[in-house]
């Protein structure tokens, strides 16, 4: 007889059956399945792994057979199924107001069978409708900033998420005709002025002569800035081509910029520098950024479309490396324009595939990896801060990533790189056209989140933060650490936003927090899990700062610190939460602090912005007497810790950084995905339920 196989559906006691054919994989994933290889059923499995491509399996859902009949006979059943009591009613108004998961959910239409409406049951039906996700609605919402230009409100931007949190509660306290706190709209690039070519009132800058520029052992320091700080993470040049074209540059003594054969190299060259100075001095008293003189030659050396082409690969190298530094001087649009040319280069010479020839070297192809996914990692990143879709689909990308050459350790940590940036990817998607929260953000999300969980378990034992306060942190680990971080609270932070939305809809107040229902489990599972993913960020961005180690011109860490504060003080205003996270966003102040001492200008605004959205919240709790101890957490910008008896969660937050960093750990986030997995929402009518999955 055949030995049983258990199916994986099959939730009884009984062990599973074991199978005699061990090598065989129970199953295997789509990609290995259609091309009939041996998977090894792991997520990602090995053959994925290795090409650096997307794994997926089929979703093991129990499927039925029954006949079309049948199935009509149902959805003509659901589409004209009668008015119930007003039991039913009040049923569908206690979803408005987050039930527990045994409060029923009611997916019928309240319809009588002439397909009329009362205007009470229309307007529960119509506030239920109104549950959305405020980060994508359509039309997409505009503002103007200080230079009166529209700025487009990105749904996965940080900085568009605080401008549509202060317009949420901005809309509340005006409802109350209170006086409102205004959050500062910079313009892009406000920061800091450049002399761009195309709108300069001066003449062309006249050629770097060779006093201009700094000295072969400063360069040589500089490059080495630029290693320490980016070499793990990106490939911005060659090392070895630029080292060599540097000496010579310097060996031959001219007086004058080199000549058009050699004008890629020499862009790239004040690019380098230009980084690596705003790396060790990123402030700068005139408004202009540290190296902006060497940008602006560059850019105005920059070639026409067919000069990009006479070495493409140096192109996309000197492209990214503009783009990056754009970026950090928070001139986001040009940053995006340059990336995406950088990108329509690479395609249109193959970038995005794996090359072979008798003339391709393994120095070539090593290099060609390398640039390929950098400019990946940095397309999608700025794609987030921008709130951007998404350019390229990876299932189109076929190019291996680089193989080790001398440091294992580098070579694991632009691997992991690139499998966050895959999974930031994934991320946002979740940020649907339609700005629709219904069932299927549950299911969006836990495929994020289970994916997210197997990126964790890659990391290294470097990477492991369960020994952080009692060693060293690095700067790479670090930077992993808070991208996964910020993967997760992008994967969340939707549905916070939204619970604060409708709540402020269904009163124009916050109403008394025994009054508010409790969160269905898996939301709340939901909202403790970002919780934990923004103070591990904290716990991260502190430990940098004890180090020195904080970003004072690269964005990703100000953008991390941001993006934990805010959510943090998001969650603690939700009534249905018990969160209390002064101690931590005291935390978050103290480290943009730190930035703005080191002369980081950006940060500097974008802590008004945070100082902002903490007085409109409290703005908003003082109108209320049962929330008067949160009302002194929110005063003068800082939160404070107040009552030491009522803040539930303070003993969490004073807990050591390894005892947070397990409820994020991999296992607890793959526990959570399989928490999601509520069935009997999932499945109902194909996941349309509007709000009822809260």
């Amino acid at each position: 007889m055949n030995p049983q196989r258990a199916h994986p559906d099959d939730v009884s006691g009984d062990p599973p059956v074991t199978l005699t054919r061990g090598k065989r994989s129970i199953t295997a994933c789509i990609r290995c399945r259609e091309r009939k290889v041996k998977c090894s059923g792991s997520l990602p499995c090995q053959n994925c792994s290795s090409r650096s491509v997307e794994c997926a399996f089929d979703p093991e859902d129990k499927k039925v057979v029954v006949s079309e009949r049948f199935l009509n006979e149902l959805k003509r059943s659901s589409n004209h199924l009668p008015l119930t009591s007003p039991s039913h009613r009040s049923k569908r108004q206690r979803i408005r107001s987050y039930p527990r998961r045994d409060d029923g959910i009611q997916g019928e239409d309240d319809t009588d069978a002439g397909g009329a409406t009362s205007d009470a049951e229309t307007a529960v039906i119509d506030d239920a409708a109104e549950i959305c996700n405020p980060l994508a609605v359509t039309p997409s919402k505009v503002i103007e900033d200080t230079e009166g230009r529209r700025r487009f409100l990105g749904p996965s931007s940080t900085w568009a998420y605080v401008q549509q949190a202060m317009s949420i509660l901005q809309h509340c306290i005006k409802d109350q005709h209170q006086p409102s706190p205004q959050l500062p709209a910079t313009s892009d690039g406000g920061a800091f002025v450049l002399d761009w070519p195309s709108t300069s009132q001066t003449t062309p800058t006249t050629p770097l002569t060779i006093d201009r520029l700094p000295s072969l052992t400063y360069s040589l320091y500089l490059t080495d800035t630029v290693k320490f700080y980016l070499g793990p993470m990106y490939h911005l040049y060659d090392e070895d081509i630029f080292r060599e074209q540097l000496n010579e540059f310097y060996a031959s003594g001219p007086w004058v910029e080199p000549p058009r054969s050699s004008r890629l190299w020499f862009i790239q060259y004040l690019l380098i520098m230009a980084l690596g100075k705003a790396l060790i001095l990123p402030g700068s008293s005139d408004k202009r950024p540290t190296g902006c003189d060497y940008v602006l030659r560059a850019i105005e050396l920059l070639p026409d479309v067919h000069g990009y082409y006479t070495d493409s690969i140096l192109s996309v190298e000197i492209l990214c490396c503009l783009s990056l530094y754009l970026q950090s001087i928070d001139h986001r649009n040009a940053a995006y324009n340059y990336i995406g040319q950088a990108l329509r280069i690479a395609l249109s010479q193959g970038f995005h595939r794996e090359l072979t020839g008798a003339s391709l070297t393994v120095k070539e192809l090593h290099r060609h990896r390398h640039a390929w996914w950098t400019l990946y990692i940095l397309d999608k990143r700025f794609s987030s801060l921008m709130g951007a879709p998404n350019c390229i689909q990876d299932n189109e990308i076929t190019v291996l990533l680089p193989e080790p050459d001398h440091d294992q350790g580098e070579y694991q940590m632009f691997g992991l790189h690139v499998r966050l940036t895959r999974l930031l990817a994934d991320v946002l998607r979740i940020y649907t056209v339609t700005g629709r929260l219904k069932s299927t953000y549950v299911k969006d999300a836990q495929k994020a989140l289970r994916k997210t969980a197997a990126v964790g378990k890659e990391f290294r034992q470097d990477c492991d933060f369960t020994r952080m306060g009692t060693a060293p942190i690095s700067r790479a680990s670090a930077t992993l650490m808070l991208y996964y971080h910020q993967c997760i609270i992008l994967t969340i932070r939707p549905l916070f936003l939204s619970l604060i939305h409708s709540t402020l809809a269904q009163s124009g107040l916050y109403p008394r927090r025994g009054e508010v229902r409790v969160l269905a489990e898996p939301v709340k599972a939901l909202l403790d899990t970002c919780y934990n993913s923004a103070l591990v960020s904290l716990d991260v961005l502190v430990a940098l700062q004890r180090q020195n180690l904080l970003e004072a011109f690269l964005p990703f860490d100000l953008d991390c610190t941001i993006s934990a504060a805010i959510s943090l003080a998001l969650i603690q205003a939700i009534p249905a939460t018990s969160h209390n996270c002064s101690l931590s966003i005291n935390a978050a102040l103290d480290v943009l602090d730190s930035m703005v001492m080191r002369g980081y200008v950006i940060a500097q605004y974008r802590k008004a912005e945070l100082e902002s959205l903490l007085e409109t919240l409290h703005t908003i709790f003082k109108h209320q007497s049962s929330t008067e101890e949160l009302n002194h957490s929110y005063q003068d910008g800082r939160l404070r810790s107040g009552n030491a008896s009522i803040l539930p969660d303070m003993e969490a937050q004073q807990q050591p950084p390894n005892v947070r960093i397990n409820r994020s750990s991999p296992d607890f986030i793959l526990s959570l995905a399989e928490l999601l997995d509520w069935e009997s929402i999932m499945e109902f009518q194909g996941g349309d339920l509007e709000a009822a999955w809260l």
